[in-house]
């Protein structure tokens, strides 16, 4: 049996197999089972985690929180191409503190890299910018194909 984490449905459904399954976020069963209306004899399958593992390019909570219980957000840059010396502005984020930056790209040809990289010539590096908000690209050379990945805490929380 396989059920879909991120399905929009909720309450109870029957599989294909006959199965009944109620189906729903920690928070709609724990109010159904308050309410006493939670069905008899059906599997029962929660629809959200603790953390969220999942990579995005719209910012998502990911369940986690920091030292400071501000709540961890993440999200995820595909930019096709920076040049050196390049900026990416970030700004709307409002990141108070960046705890995770990471990511990859090629190195203008077919050698994928992970940032920061260091080829004993080359050094590929994105970085960020705290008092602009600006992601920036610390390279002697263009880096394409560019996924870089974020997790902060936010200064509107």
């Amino acid at each position: 049996m396989s059920v879909n984490k991120y399905t929009t449905a909720s309450g109870l459904q029957t599989l294909a197999n006959g199965q009944r399954i109620w189906i729903g976020t920690k928070d709609a069963y724990n109010a159904a089972k308050q309410a006493g209306i939670l069905p008899i004899n059906c599997l029962i399958a929660i629809t959200d985690d603790s953390e969220d593992n999942n990579y995005s390019t719209e910012e998502k909570l990911t369940g986690k929180f920091w030292i400071d219980d501000k709540p961890i957000y993440r999200k995820v840059f595909v930019i096709d191409s920076i040049s050196s010396g390049t900026e990416v502005d970030v700004s709307s984020l409002n990141i108070e503190t960046l705890i995770v930056i990471s990511g990859f790209g090629f190195d203008g040809g077919v050698n994928e890299i992970t940032l920061p990289f260091y080829d004993g010539a080359t050094m590929w590096s994105i970085y960020y910018r705290s008092n602009a908000g600006m992601l920036h690209n610390k390279s002697s050379r263009n880096v394409t194909n560019v996924n870089i990945i974020l997790e902060y805490t936010k200064t509107t929380d």
